[in-house]
């Protein structure tokens, strides 16, 4: 029997599109015709920003159907038994990580509080997480590969930074909740949701960067000085650590919040990613760029300085996502007011705020039973 639920999982996530998904599913379309919903739960190309991402969709054609969670699987099982060894011959080094994180957990907890709970499950969120450590080690190796960008002269860092790393690393991130969370209704039934998801998948990145990071430092001294203390420089490079987490958090939550949109807009999925995506990358290059190389070097911004500055950096991105999900929130108990269903819904058939698949299809007349007793289709 688990065999069998394992298949069907497996099938849907490899063959489910964004054309799979029926738009009136989500809450706030109950609101059409009332308010502009334009980037809550509905799209079309206003802007010329958003005219160039469905372009550059179009011009990708098609949809990804690539199937690898078998090699992310291999990755993560070996990853796992690397950091483990490595965590018993580095006293400290996993409670160090650890606090390197914390106020990226504290965004991401928020994030799922104020705008996700108590409807987004934690199986989800925790395979979520998971998917995304390969992930990072892959978007990691890609960065070592092409290396030898950043050498280049005059913009060799500027395009290392916007052509390899950022879009790696946020490609990454959203492929953790696309591969799994994405394609599941009873997973991902807001467009909030994929915020919430890509925050979680941007708290995988943050950690296992930061181990890296403390890592490598831990390596360094215990070269030079065999017998040193590890927990003052640790703690140093943890508290460096602990402001720059936040914002691949920030920039994932981003990232999937417009990967949660597509989901309700089929006719424009590709280019809503496309746009989201183009966002976080050129966002994530300049903090790389500017916040974290010339900014500094320019300055002769110390530890605190330069913290402050990442602070107001993130601080003010994350305004801007706080205010788009807010914007959600506002639509989200409108219609919840109204019964919280979506249209063709009727009121009793959902309670407000929490419409549940079982109802919805049989509202819907799909005929669709709980997943564990259907077929693969």
């Amino acid at each position: 029997m688990a065999i069998r639920r394992l298949t069907r999982q497996l099938h849907r996530i490899v063959h489910w599109s964004a054309h799979d998904a029926r738009a009136g599913r989500e809450p706030t379309r109950a609101l059409d015709g009332e308010r502009d919903l334009y980037e809550v739960s509905t799209w079309e190309p206003r802007t010329a920003f958003d005219r160039f991402a469905l372009g550059a969709e179009r011009i990708a054609g098609g949809y990804w159907k690539v199937l690898f969670l078998g090699i992310l699987f291999l990755l993560a099982a070996f990853s796992v038994v690397a950091a483990l060894l490595v965590l018993w011959l580095v006293p400290g080094l996993g409670r160090y990580t650890l606090l390197s994180v914390l106020l990226a957990f504290a965004i991401t907890a928020y994030l799922w509080y104020a705008f996700a709970s108590p409807q987004l499950p934690l199986q989800p969120l925790v395979v979520t997480f998971a998917l995304a450590l390969p992930l990072t080690i892959l978007a990691g190796t890609w960065n070592t590969t092409f290396r030898g960008v950043e050498t280049l002269p005059l913009l060799g860092v500027v395009l290392y930074a916007f052509l390899v790393v950022a879009p790696a690393e946020e490609v990454a991130k959203l492929l953790a909740v696309r591969l799994y969370a994405y394609a599941d209704d009873r997973q991902f039934s807001r467009v909030v949701d994929g915020a919430v998801y890509g925050a979680v998948a941007g708290l995988a990145f943050a950690t296992v960067e930061n181990f890296s990071y403390i890592f490598q430092e831990a390596m360094v001294v215990l070269s030079r000085q065999p017998y040193a203390p590890l927990r003052f420089v640790l703690g140093d490079v943890a508290a460096t650590r602990l402001f720059s987490a936040p914002g691949h958090v920030l920039y994932s939550a981003f990232a999937g919040y417009y990967l949660g949109l597509a989901r309700f807009n089929r006719e424009h999925a590709g280019a809503i990613v496309v746009k989201g995506l183009l966002v976080v990358i050129l966002v994530h290059a300049t903090f790389n760029v500017v916040v974290a190389e010339a900014l500094p070097d320019l300055l002769g911004l110390g530890d605190v300085g330069w913290s402050l500055l990442v602070l107001t950096y993130d601080g003010a991105f994350g305004y801007v996502l706080y205010r788009k999900l807010s914007r959600y929130r506002d639509a989200y108990e409108a219609a919840a007011e109204r019964g919280g269903s979506p249209p063709g819904v009727p009121p009793s058939a959902a309670p407000p705020g929490a419409p549940t698949d079982r109802t919805l299809d049989a509202v819907a007349g799909s005929g669709s039973v709980p997943e564990d007793d259907a077929p693969p289709h």
